[in-house]
């Protein structure tokens, strides 16, 4: 039986919305930690590469249309429809991003701790001080990405927003 063209666009479309939504599922697994290593790297590109190919030759076959069908993230159209200089370009910041990112994480993971005394923490909320609450008055708050953005928004004394950033 021959398959109508509405009926290949739409499979068509559906394949390639369920390929960039197991890719999504595999960065989001990666993200918390249960995914990782060269295999999960090598097969991440594997995917790109075959989403890249099926969606480029889906726009031109006139199967897909960009911003019509539902399913197909702007990104991953805007990456196949840019020219080659354009995509490494954007492949570079995103991995320069990336190392960064992880930069910052060994920079800011908590090995040390701050003192800090009641009137250092003011504007801090006490539901939120309370966790980092030491003896004596003191509060003991880690060196870290996680401390830094819990009380970095709250904290209106000055010295103690520096004293985050040593």
């Amino acid at each position: 039986l021959p398959i109508s063209s509405s009926k290949t666009a739409a499979s068509t479309n559906a394949s390639l919305a369920r390929l960039m939504s197991l890719a999504s599922l595999g960065h989001a697994l990666q993200f918390v930690g249960a995914l990782g290593g060269p295999l999960h790297r090598y097969c991440q590109k594997q995917v790109q590469k075959m989403l890249s190919m099926g969606v480029s030759k889906s726009l031109e076959a006139g199967l897909v249309v960009p911003g019509k069908d539902p399913g197909l993230y702007a990104k991953t159209m805007l990456h196949i429809c840019v020219e080659d200089s354009t995509a490494a370009l954007v492949d570079k910041e995103a991995q320069a991003r990336s190392r960064f990112e992880q930069s910052l994480a060994k920079a800011f993971y908590g090995r040390e701790v701050l003192t800090f005394k009641e009137a250092d923490l003011t504007g801090v909320p006490a539901k939120l001080s309370s966790q980092f609450a030491g003896r004596g008055g003191t509060y003991k708050v880690p060196v870290g990405r996680d401390a830094m953005n819990r009380i970095m928004p709250f904290c209106g004394v000055e010295s103690t927003r520096r004293r985050l950033f040593e």
